[in-house]
């Protein structure tokens, strides 16, 4: 638990880089290939490394959460992150693609 700080931020960080690359991908795919929109690739360039950052520190950090509650973490783990990383995604998702949208000039 002392080193929990480090493990979460590393975690988070490297949750980041493989986001913006797969963001990146997924974002210049979508646009060229499959002709979407500026406005839905720019979504998904700035969610998927979002996501991938709050999945790999949340998951890095519920053992730890759940040892300092007496809670087996095995039996909280999957459970508890599935829902959290669900809500989370969801939220973010939907506040990016509103920032997007209002940067372009489109409403929800």
């Amino acid at each position: 638990p002392r080193d929990a700080a480090r493990v979460v931020w590393k975690e988070a960080c490297s949750g980041l880089i493989g986001g913006m690359v797969l963001g990146g991908l997924v974002a210049a795919v979508s646009r060229q290939i499959m002709g979407v929109s500026s406005h839905v690739s720019a979504v998904i360039l700035f969610t998927i490394p979002l996501l991938s950052a709050i999945a790999a520190a949340s998951a890095s950090a519920l053992p730890f959460v759940c040892v300092g509650m007496g809670l087996d973490p095995t039996v909280i783990a999957a459970p508890a992150m599935t829902s959290f990383v669900d809500v989370a995604g969801l939220v973010s998702y939907f506040l990016i693609a509103q920032a997007v949208f209002k940067m372009f000039g489109l409403e929800l």
